[in-house]
């Protein structure tokens, strides 16, 4: 299609002319009167077109398009930039997504009927195919073409080919059309009663409308669980425990009998049939002898009748949220171990697992809702066990007591008695010392040199799992592939706490009978993503301000920061980065002088941390000369780039790491990363970058452990079905020259 041919079918489609002589806004022509090309060519030529024009006609027909239009949204919508794009594009001219607004000072109430009555409107015409969905671009989603980035077409070439897009009702944001707050729910229950909408069409909004706005929290649950609007699991009290009588949790056993009821209990293993997962949690636990070759249900397996097909492994979860003024509200929850992947496994899509993988391999429990692989156990308040110990163990000792109950008992299925495993515990390093009572954590390493002539110091430990910290093992020893906490861990067999002072979920759950303290399983993404890995980009990000991040008004790292904030913005609007964090500050990279202060992240997103450190990279990229001649740029621009193909081998293996190589390429990037990060490239350097002196010095040593043991020792299932009490990584690295045990 040539340019007179789309200046004409814009000329009869806008209404106006390439040099803007004209502005009045028009209807779409007749199918007999369009130039001789396809109806999505024509609407990609129109938008191709308006770029074409200058600024000046563009405004002009901006102004023109929304005039009308515009006065048909609410005031909070209006002022919004996407709608203003959205004009300039044609929404509210286009003859097949249709503007069918409520008025604008429509309340709550009168907006539902509207859009009731609109679907009603629809119905009556016949025999008809609709949808109803939400989106930020109606545009693009009625016209977009596929594309090999992109295959999903757009509901004008569907496979059903839709005829007309009405828009029904337009929010300046999300969760005016999505999930809200139970306030916000009776509130509009009270608007609907108020306007004549009450028991006589709907019952769950007249029971609604009777609860108070301030106890809508604890009383919508019952409304909704009255009207069959609930999972049928019983929320049970916990008794026989003084401190916590009367306290309320979901029982493990009730989600199991649910799922068995329901036909959900493919949810445990990813998706897989349960009836053909006997092969897979075989080969699951062959894998995992291999490694844990002292895990008592080898033990109840020789004697007893208990077949390791009928176990699907779990772990127990826990963490911290955010609760009234940001106190830590405690959560627990019971995680499927075999799940979809991750995103970048799947594209996003849990049915690309069985197109591009091996259906029987097994995967991580990444990909999907939360709701299908973590399942609550209970929640307790800051105020609660904040500072009472005593509750919190109880609790955690109920919550292992529930879940091995799911494996004594179990539940019938089919002929076949289904067992849950509990494997272990999970959580960030804070709550992990608290649920395993740890001699041995981060507070305990030593704060000044040894003294041989003292009697009573502190050891200096900070692992639960091995004696790195001692004077023997130092914990900053990460630079090489032995160091000397690994050669003396397979002899250190000491626990991490006092005579009679484990944890309270150890006594009624598996245990590891040669070092029970394996038990409490690290978190590598938690370790990582807040904690090492949001120190080193705040490190980095500080260091390359004045090589990087100058700026021509002023020297001040205030002015380096603002330089920063730009490139950051840019970076993202360029790839289309999706990232909470839009400005960095002095407060967020701990940075308040250029002397005292080691910077550390404190964004709260944990998940900003990978897309940061990948900005960094970037920028590295971009000053090839000068990373190459200044070292300590040299060394951010390896550790970022290391630490990047790491985690990406990471996200994209599957949940036992193969083949060989796989796990080889993991560990030697990540083995990079920590060699460049706890490298002092000069000691004339007033920013001090040494990974070994910073404020992450032990979790450098926790994500190396991750990675050597509980990620590599688990490499391979060939390996551990070939030697089920060893396993044997060869590669370039003196790491793999020997079995690990």
């Amino acid at each position: 299609m040539d340019v007179d041919e789309t200046n004409a079918w814009l000329e009869e489609l806008l209404g106006f002319r390439a040099d803007g002589s004209r502005a009045m806004l028009g209807t779409c022509c007749d199918a007999g009167q369009r130039p001789s090309a396809s109806e999505g060519e024509l609407h990609y030529a129109m938008l191709l077109r308006l770029c074409w024009l200058s600024w000046g006609t563009w405004t002009r027909v901006a102004l023109a398009l929304g005039e009308q239009s515009l006065e048909r949204f609410k005031l909070s919508v209006r002022c919004q930039p996407r709608l203003q794009e959205l004009l300039v594009l044609g929404l509210g001219a286009d003859r097949r997504v249709k503007l069918k607004l409520p008025p604008p000072s429509a309340t709550a109430s009168k907006s539902l009927q509207w859009c009731k009555q609109m679907v009603q409107s629809i119905l009556d015409k016949g025999p008809t195919v609709y949808k109803i969905g939400m989106t930020g671009n109606p545009l693009l989603r009625f016209y977009k073409l596929p594309s090999a980035e992109s295959p999903s077409p757009g509901y004008r070439y569907e496979k059903d080919k839709f005829e007309f897009m009405y828009i029904v009702f337009a929010g300046a944001t999300w969760d005016e059309a999505g999930l809200v707050p139970c306030c916000k729910v009776v509130g509009l229950a009270k608007a609907l009663v108020k306007d004549g909408v009450g028991a006589s069409q709907s019952q769950l909004i007249e029971d609604l409308s009777k609860i108070k706005e301030k106890d809508a929290e604890g009383k919508t649950h019952d409304v909704l669980s009255k009207h069959a609007l609930t999972l049928p699991i019983p929320i049970r009290e916990i008794f026989g425990k003084p401190e916590l009588e009367g306290f309320p949790r979901l029982k493990p056993i009730d989600f199991l009998h649910y799922m068995a009821e329901s036909g959900h209990l493919n949810k445990l293993l990813g998706g897989r049939s349960i009836a053909a997962s006997g092969r897979i949690l075989l080969q699951f636990w062959q894998n995992f002898k291999g490694i844990h070759p002292d895990f008592e249900l080898w033990d109840l397996v020789e004697d007893s009748d208990i077949n390791l097909a009928d176990c699907i492994p779990i772990h127990a979860h826990m963490d911290g949220g955010r609760g009234y003024k940001k106190s830590e509200f405690l959560v627990l929850n019971w995680c499927s171990i075999i799940g979809n992947g991750t995103g970048r496994q799947n594209k996003k899509d849990p049915g690309v697992h069985r197109l591009r993988r091996n259906p029987d391999s097994m995967q991580t429990s990444l990909l999907g809702h939360s709701f299908t692989s973590h399942f609550l156990y209970a929640a307790m308040p800051a105020h609660f066990h904040k500072k009472n110990e005593v509750a919190f163990h109880s609790l955690l000792a109920s919550f292992a007591e529930d879940l091995r109950e799911c494996f004594d008992e179990g539940i019938m299925w089919n002929g076949r008695l289904l067992r849950l495993v509990l494997v272990g515990l999970k959580g960030d390093a804070k709550m992990q010392t608290r649920a395993g009572r740890f001699n041995r954590n981060s507070s305990t390493v030593r704060k000044a040199p040894y003294d041989p002539t003292k009697v009573k110091q502190s050891l200096g430990r900070c692992c639960w799992l091995c004696p790195a910290g001692d004077i023997q093992a130092p914990f900053e020893e990460i630079h090489h592939e032995q160091p000397a906490w690994w050669q003396m861990m397979p002899h250190f067999l000491e626990p991490p706490w006092g005579p009679g002072q484990e944890g309270g979920m150890l006594e009624s759950s598996l245990q590891y009978t040669m070092n029970p303290a394996k038990f409490y399983l690290h978190d590598l993404f938690h370790v990582y993503l807040a904690g090492v890995g949001q120190d080193f980009a705040a490190a980095a990000l500080v260091a390359m301000l004045p090589h990087m991040f100058q700026s021509p008004d002023s020297n001040s790292v205030d002015a380096q920061i603002s330089v920063l904030n730009d490139a950051f913005k840019a970076w993202r609007k360029m790839f289309h980065v999706g990232c909470h964090i839009t400005a960095f500050s002095k407060t967020m990279l701990h940075y308040p002088d250029q002397t005292k202060q080691f910077p550390t992240g404190m964004w709260s997103k944990a998940s900003d941390t990978a897309r940061i450190i990948q900005f960094i990279a970037y920028v590295c990229s971009l000053w090839p000369e000068l990373c190459s001649q200044n070292k300590m740029l040299g060394y951010i621009d390896m550790a970022s780039r290391a630490i990047g193909n790491s985690m990406v081998g990471l996200y994209d293996a599957d949940l036992w790491i193969e083949p060989l190589v796989d796990s080889a390429n993991i560990f030697d990037a990540h083995l990079g990363f920590l060699i460049t990060y706890g490298t002092k490239p000069s000691t004339s350097v007033c920013f001090n970058f040494c990974a070994d002196q910073g404020p992450a010095a032990d979790q450098n040593h926790r994500t190396e452990w991750d990675v050597f043991f509980g990620l590599l020792q688990q490499a391979s299932h060939t390996c551990c079905t070939k030697w089920p009490a060893s396993i044997c990584l060869p590669s370039k690295n003196p790491l793999f020259a020997s079995p690990v045990s």
